[in-house]
């Protein structure tokens, strides 16, 4: 078994159904505080969720000048991250939601040389911190 890392950005999306209500937290797993929990939005999906979550991630470690890694559980959000664009099905007819990923798109255009961005391993290492503990 892998030892879970002590240190980086652990992010996750909370939701209530899918496409459903989506929240997402993003969590700084070397004291376990949580640096920021979105507000609700309707109509999104867990991957639309979790890719703005770890852009939003992305960008408060850029700004503080800090490299961690990001942690995510999502491989299509992380995929999606990769390759600068949300490849989503899904049209919301949430026009906030839009913009966040329009914005987040953005963002990662103008910034590609961001911190890695590394896949959370549930088998080894259990819940992702920033799980919302919402599953059935």
């Amino acid at each position: 078994m892998n030892a879970r890392p002590t240190s980086g950005i652990a992010v996750d999306v909370g939701t209530q159904g899918n496409p459903g209500i989506i929240e997402w937290c993003i969590v700084d797993m070397s004291n376990r505080i949580r640096i920021y929990a979105s507000k609700q939005y309707p109509d999104g999906t867990n991957n639309i969720g979790e890719a703005l979550a770890i852009v939003h991630a992305l960008a408060w470690l850029k700004k503080r000048g800090r490299t961690d890694p990001v942690y995510s559980d999502s491989f299509t959000a992380r995929t999606w991250v990769a390759k600068q664009k949300f490849k989503t099905t899904h049209r919301t007819s949430n026009p906030i939601l839009e913009e966040l990923i329009w914005r987040a798109e953005q963002w990662l255009s103008d910034n590609p040389n961001h911190a890695e961005v590394k896949a959370w391993d549930t088998v080894n290492w259990g819940e992702n911190v920033a799980d919302f503990s919402r599953k059935h």
